[in-house]
């Protein structure tokens, strides 16, 4: 179970929050195999043709992976909080995220299984948007 009071204080105070580790190694081992394993995903994008760099990311098909699964639940419900008390100003400037778009709009999905991200990037509990949204 995480610190969630911690947590919120070190995103306020620094912009950013460390956690302890998510899952076990066995569990990163198999969420990592999959990258290359077929029919795990249901889109891949090259960045380079989007001009966003170099490499590739992947959109899990559903039903996602359990572990990604239990992540997804268990984590954004407290963070869309955060990023709907962010975007109402009662946070800081400096520690709210960069990305624009995105941060507003979760007011609208914090009780959804799936929020779009308004960058365009796609769902915004993906690892791609987030490094998308928080690189802009």
């Amino acid at each position: 179970m995480l610190d969630w009071t911690a947590l919120e204080e070190r995103l306020d105070a620094d912009g950013v929050a460390r956690t302890p580790p998510l899952l076990t190694p066995e569990q990163c081992a198999e969420v990592t195999a999959m990258f290359d394993a077929g029919g795990h995903f249901r889109s891949t994008v090259v960045m380079a043709r989007h001009a966003f760099g170099e490499g590739c990311y992947r959109y899990f098909a559903d039903p996602l992976p359990p572990p990604v699964q239990r992540l997804r639940e268990e984590l954004y419900p407290p963070i869309a909080a955060i990023a709907n008390r962010w975007a109402t100003g009662s946070a800081s400037a400096a520690s709210r995220p960069s990305c624009p778009g995105c941060w507003p709009s979760a007011r609208r999905w914090a009780s959804t299984a799936r929020p779009p991200c308004s960058c365009g990037t796609g769902p915004a509990a993906t690892t791609a948007c987030t490094r998308t949204c928080t690189a802009s």
